[in-house]
């Protein structure tokens, strides 16, 4: 049941980033180490980003329509969000 999940999974991601793919002659197995390599960390009860995103992570994110700022307590244009 696992694999067959994680086959789903995996033609999701095929098909939304597929442009991405051709343009940069990328396999699947490139795309899925590139988001393997975003991490996060929990500090002072804040998640936040390990290091900063590369150039193809940013554009696979935008390809995936991925938006990571609720992480950073950010608003995705770099200013403070409050919660309320």
């Amino acid at each position: 049941f696992a694999m067959f999940v994680a086959l789903l999974l995996r033609r999701n991601i095929h098909s939304r980033v597929r442009s991405w793919l051709k343009a940069n002659n990328a396999t699947d197995e490139d795309v899925i180490e590139e988001l393997k390599q975003i991490k996060y960390v929990k500090i002072d009860g804040k998640w936040k980003m390990k290091d900063a995103l590369t150039k193809r992570q940013r554009e696979l994110l935008q390809e995936l329509k991925l938006d990571l700022s609720f992480m950073d307590g950010t608003d995705g244009q770099g200013a403070e969000r409050t919660t309320h």
